[in-house]
């Protein structure tokens, strides 16, 4: 008897045909049962033909009369034959059915030995094999999920399962996006007057907090500095609302970093002030280095402009920490998080011919979006950074 957790699923039959044509291809059709029980049959339909015919001449008797007498001798002898193929059949169809359990990957399939012969002994070993294929399946899921979650911690959950699917080649695809830089301030003067030991123990505090906040906003963390972490939101997963992610994750960054630093002046340790650039366009996003060592990155001008808005407050005594393009801006479609944003005018960052308009974002407003008077380009002042 097959007892199998999971029964209920449909199992593909699997069709083996021999490469020889059968000598008897009628016989060859035959199911197990039937050609266990034909013998019978013949013999059965012989010994009934023999006995009608023995009682009909010696006793001088009608055929019809004869015939009731070979019935009877013909049914023990296929109610033997029945009861034989069944004792053979079954253990034979149970093992094929289960067979077709394991082919399709279900390995709970537990077979009843019903005799101690060679059938019995192969029940028993196809139980055996069963269980160590279960076994060998459930290791190779527990080390799937410990080498996913291992580099999930390097490259973040949602990157790790693209790259376990195999789809991630070599190479990378232009794609529309938002990037989040954010940079901790003074980090050096940071480092020259705290304990090494304190401050690892701080940083790791900081990016796991920060890391929460912007998975919790649907952005994936691309990597961390010494100082900074670099986030994409609408990449590797596309989502069209990636500009209004990024701002809501970075208004969540700097409420959180209060309660932070709290704790920070409590535990006796200096505060963190960080900068935040938001920018979206178009990037590389992919697989880049060699056919031996690999990086999942992004790369382009998009990147480049996020890591200089994020300067802003460090070059200039800005009020804010967060500095969005007014490209980020636009992607909004007026589905902005609740926020102030003061208009900073066109800045020429350094190595760029073009000047990138900047919004410094406030604190959360009642009413919603609150855009400072926006100068027209023609007019505005140009500064450069």
């Amino acid at each position: 008897m097959v007892s199998t957790q999971n029964s209920s699923e449909p199992v593909a039959l699997l069709a083996q045909p021999g490469s020889d044509s059968p000598a008897f291809p009628l016989y060859s059709q035959l199911n197990l049962r039937t050609k266990l029980i034909l013998p019978y049959l013949l013999l059965a339909m012989a010994m009934g033909s023999i006995a009608t015919y023995g009682v009909v001449t010696r006793l001088s008797i009608d055929w019809l009369s004869g015939g009731v007498v070979g019935l009877f001798t013909a049914v023990p002898i296929l109610l033997l034959g029945h009861k034989h193929a069944t004792q053979l059949a079954n253990p034979v169809e149970d093992l094929m059915i289960a067979s077709l359990h394991v082919a399709a990957g279900n390995y709970s399939v537990v077979l009843t030995p019903t005799t101690t012969d060679e059938i019995g002994q192969l029940t028993d070993n196809f139980n055996w094999m069963a269980t160590q294929l279960k076994q060998h399946h459930e290791a190779q899921l527990l080390a799937q999920m410990r080498a996913e979650g291992l580099l999930g911690q390097y490259v973040g959950n949602n990157i790790a399962q693209h790259l376990l699917s195999g789809q991630v080649a070599l190479g990378g695809q232009q794609i529309y996006a938002t990037v989040l830089f954010a940079d901790i301030r003074n980090f050096t003067q940071l480092s020259e007057q705290s304990d090494l030991g304190q401050l690892t123990e701080s940083l790791n505090d900081y990016y796991t907090l920060m890391q929460s906040v912007i998975e919790t906003h649907g952005g994936v963390i691309n990597k961390f500095g010494g100082d900074s972490l670099l986030a994409i939101f609408g990449a590797p997963i596309p989502h069209a609302s990636h500009p209004q992610q990024a701002m809501a994750a970075a208004l969540a960054m700097v409420q959180q970093l209060e309660g932070f630093n709290r704790q920070q002046v409590l535990r006796g340790k200096r505060p963190f002030s960080i900068g935040i650039g938001i920018n979206s366009g178009d990037l590389i996003v992919g697989n880049f280095g060699s056919e031996q060592r690999r990086e999942y990155t992004v790369l382009g001008d998009t990147v480049n402009v996020a890591k200089r808005l994020s300067d802003l407050n460090k070059e200039r005594p800005f009020a804010e920490s967060i500095f969005v393009s007014e490209a980020t801006v636009k992607g909004g479609n007026g589905r902005l998080p609740h926020c102030h944003l003061r208009d900073l005018g066109d800045i020429v960052f350094k190595g760029k011919g073009q000047p990138t308009t900047v919004y410094a974002v406030g604190e959360w407003v009642e009413s919603g979006v609150e855009v400072g008077r926006k100068r027209p380009l023609a007019h505005s002042h140009q500064r450069s950074y």
